[in-house]
């Protein structure tokens, strides 16, 4: 048997399972007359894919060994001890055992199992509802849909393409007579953004996004919706020192009329003769 490479066996002592552990999770001998079964740990000298593994060993002759020679032990290494692992391993110099494809398989391992673990953690986030405004025709005020999307610590991952919303926009994508392609109003810069389906958007919690596909261009009450996406906004941000919800979005002639007091100049150049009338 080759010798085995110290480094790589240091790292994998370091993070495997105690010995008794490793012991008690050993399965039966299946034979008449059951031989010992022993714990072997895997440091790749002999069999390199199996590397960091804890394998059971039938004691008995070659050809009188149990079903369960060589299986892989339940009890392991957990899949963060193992990716740290395999971290440890790819920055070895010279690789392990000397051998240059060895250092290949471990960057691909360790891609693999990173990869994995974001997908898990992604999955096993908590969800929220997202409040998604869908300008599809033209005068015509926008489908409000309430999706899903994720938290992933103080943001929200989203994204247009989700069952909730094609479902929704399934009966407009005939009438149309074209696919629907979207642009975002995108509120810190004031003016619509493109996008796609799949495209993942980062928000804060409690935020709403605006929509309109592309060919529309007549959206009634566009700068009331454009405000309520600022001021969601802001509210997440903690900008607001009071919650304040845009109740009317009017013309100011029509505003100082009327008496309103507690109002703000909408600032987008397109919509400057509105004011907010804020409850």
């Amino acid at each position: 048997m080759p010798q085995v490479d110290l480094r790589v066996q240091t790292a994998i002592n370091e993070r495997m399972p105690s010995v008794q552990q490793l012991k008690e999770s050993l399965p039966p001998c299946t034979k008449g007359e059951p031989h010992e079964h022993k714990v072997v740990v895997e440091y790749g000298q002999t069999n390199w894919e199996n590397v960091g593994l804890a394998v059971c060993e039938c004691t008995g002759p070659p050809e009188d060994r149990c079903e369960n020679h060589n299986k892989v032990l339940e009890c392991q290494m957990n899949d963060a001890q193992r990716l740290d692992l395999l971290a440890v391993l790819k920055e070895l110099t010279p690789p392990p055992y000397r051998r240059a494809v060895y250092w290949a398989d471990l960057v691909y391992w360790h891609a693999l199992l990173e990869n994995k673990l974001e997908a898990s953690a992604f999955q096993d986030a908590p969800s929220c509802e997202v409040v998604a405004l869908l300008y599809v025709q033209d005068k015509m005020e926008p489908l409000c849909v309430v999706g899903e999307g994720t938290r992933r610590g103080d943001v929200v991952h989203y994204t247009l393409g989700q069952g909730k919303v094609l479902t929704a926009l399934d009966e407009w994508r005939n009438p149309v007579g074209h696919p629907l392609r979207f642009v975002r109003w995108q509120a810190g810069l004031g003016h619509w953004v493109h996008t796609h389906e799949d495209n993942v958007i980062k928000l804060a919690p409690c935020e709403c996004v605006l929509y309109r596909e592309v060919r529309v261009t007549d959206m009634p009450r566009l700068p009331y919706w454009q405000a309520r996406v600022r001021a969601a906004r802001s509210k997440a941000a903690g900008r607001t020192k009071r919650e304040r919800t845009p109740e009317v979005v009017m013309p100011c002639k029509k505003a100082k009329r009327a008496g309103y007091r507690d109002v703000t100049e909408i600032s987008d150049d397109e919509t400057r003769e509105y004011v907010e009338i804020l409850d």
